[in-house]
């Protein structure tokens, strides 16, 4: 999967219906009942069919025609059972899961009864140690990360070619680039001497910190 494919199926995972119509100008249709599976269903169903199938992993995806539906069709040990359908009354449901497996969308924190105060403390110590880290977590989302790797890497990679990689390329790419920053002694002597009075102070991956506005 290429960054340009994967970044159409974020899109698609995350746009709402009037957010569609509007991109691509159907504004007749804003009073129309019709649903955002169906739009997507009439002007691009190679693309719907693509992203039902990237996310059920180890079935196969069937397309009814008659029904206007995808039928996923289990196919262990040797024979054929229908285990699901998807169409325009799930889904929104469908994109709701997919988002967050990827981490996309925060699952609704429900009413927990815990067995014991430990427990409680547990879970509490967990949710305070989650906020301690999001600044961290905010200069790791992708196109923070895409946009700082093609500032600054020695292999040629930039905005204008970065989208014939694989996600997976990328990926692996991005980290060894962290790996090769963290052991350049000569960058780190470079900005120790230039920058900084005290070592101490010099940071290693503040280059990651996402710019906010104003910061450029």
């Amino acid at each position: 999967m290429t960054y340009h494919i994967f970044c159409t199926f974020l899109n698609l995972t995350l746009i709402s219906r009037d957010e569609f119509i509007s991109k691509f100008n159907l504004d007749e249709l804003k009073s129309d009942p019709i649903s955002l599976y169906e739009l997507v269903l009439a002007m691009t169903p190679q693309l719907l069919f693509q992203y039902i199938r990237v996310f059920i992993a180890n079935d196969e995806v069937r397309f009814l025609e008659r029904s206007g539906a995808f039928e996923i069709v289990d196919l262990t040990d040797g024979g054929e059972q229908t285990a699901g359908r998807i169409d325009g009354r799930n889904f929104d449901r469908f994109r709701e899961s997919v988002a967050s497996v990827l981490g996309l969308k925060k699952p609704v924190d429900k009413p927990v009864r815990f067995k014991s105060e430990r427990a409680r403390k547990l879970m509490e110590k967990i949710r305070n140690n989650k906020s301690s880290v999001k600044k961290q977590d905010e200069a790791y989302e992708f196109d923070n990360m895409v946009l700082k790797y093609c500032t600054h890497n020695k292999v040629g990679i930039n905005l204008l070619n970065v989208g014939g990689l694989t996600y997976y390329q990328f990926i692996r790419l991005f980290y060894e680039y962290i790996h090769a920053r963290q052991s350049d002694y000569g960058d780190a002597l470079a900005a120790n001497t230039f920058s900084y009075k005290d070592p101490k102070d010099y940071s290693p991956m503040q280059w990651i910190e996402k710019l906010k506005d104003g910061n450029f």
